[in-house]
């Protein structure tokens, strides 16, 4: 008999986090005879992980690993759903906890609603003491607290999402150029399937639900201004790189760009910097951000989006550059 809910965990080495989600994928109120679960490596080395879920087999019967030798989140997601034997495919991450009823939430979004896509919110957790800085809301993400199909210009995080099959199928599958590779951190392939598949189809439905959600790990080296300025810029660059693509709700942005306008806008992007980590500082508004780090975070956050912006605009001026000279 095949399972209802196929369950994809892609992992890269981090054995620590994958056995506490395992463990919760095994406290499941509902009979997990009809839920199937893949681990995807995609290190290089996988023996550890494949150890770790052969231990994990006495709890959950329909557990296997496989192995993605291909570095990239999005080969892993791929090589997952495509063996994969479930009408719908559950991404979860393998620093994610999961609740005891989240399959059985799910499964009834399932039964009463048959969406094409669906999930819901994370929440943050940790595993050791958080800096007294940090907010919980760095490391969450939600819709509000009602269930509703999603807006155009809205998208599920794919670390807790459900994807019919023929949705995967239609689309091939997530976009290899994009998403995370090994340590290299890059965004963008879970928002970019749904960005394509409402283009596709149009009257597609992305349903969520507050009821669905997760506890998503924010590891030690994410609680630091260093590693939050590097996904800043990552995601800037993701922005930009849709902009340019045509994709998403925000306006068309040519990729050409003079070397004179790039210095103007690396000047305005040094100066905001600079004023913010000297003036800003000193005169912000302590009872909004207490801590330094939290103006840092949440204020010069956006001229390190602006950095990544600016360094895809290159990229793609670079890259135009050859194509030119052949013709």
């Amino acid at each position: 008999m095949k399972p209802e809910i196929s369950v994809i965990i892609c992992t890269h080495d981090r054995p620590q986090p994958l056995a506490a989600a395992l463990e919760t994928l095994a406290q499941q109120r509902i009979d997990l005879c009809q839920v199937e679960v893949i681990v995807v490596e995609n290190s290089t080395s996988p023996a550890s992980t494949e150890r770790l879920v052969d231990n994990f087999q006495p709890l959950l019967a329909n557990l296997r690993c496989l192995h993605e030798p291909r570095t990239g989140l999005s080969h892993a997601r791929n090589r997952g759903w495509r063996a994969a034997q479930a009408a719908y495919v559950a991404y979860v991450d393998d620093d994610c906890k999961v609740p005891p009823q989240w399959l059985k939430v799910a499964r009834q979004i399932i039964v009463e609603r048959q969406p094409a896509i669906f999930g819901g919110p994370f929440f943050a957790y940790y595993d050791k003491p958080k800096a007294l800085w940090y907010r919980d809301a760095y490391g969450s993400r939600h819709f509000g607290g009602s269930p509703r199909c999603l807006a155009d210009n809205e998208t599920l995080f794919g670390g807790n999402l459900f994807v019919n099959r023929t949705c995967l199928e239609a689309l091939d599958g997530f976009a290899i150029d994009l998403g995370m590779s090994g340590r290299q951190i890059a965004y963008g392939e879970d928002t970019v399937f749904q960005q394509e598949l409402r283009k596709r189809y149009p009257d597609v439905s992305i349903y969520y639900d507050p009821a669905l959600f997760v506890y998503h790990l924010v590891r030690a080296e994410k609680i630091s201004l260093s590693w939050s300025a590097r996904s800043f810029i990552a995601k800037g660059r993701f922005v930009q790189i849709q902009e340019s693509n045509g994709a998403g709700v925000l306006p068309h942005a040519d990729a050409k760009i003079g070397m004179e306008e790039a210095l103007v806008r690396a000047a305005k992007l040094a100066i905001g910097i600079l004023s913010d980590i000297t003036i800003g500082l000193l005169t912000r508004d302590r009872a909004r951000y207490p801590y330094f780090q939290n103006y840092l975070y949440e204020h010069t956050g956006q001229y390190l989006r602006g950095v990544g912006r600016l360094s895809a605009r290159l990229q793609q001026r670079r890259e135009s550059e050859p194509a030119k000279r052949t013709v």
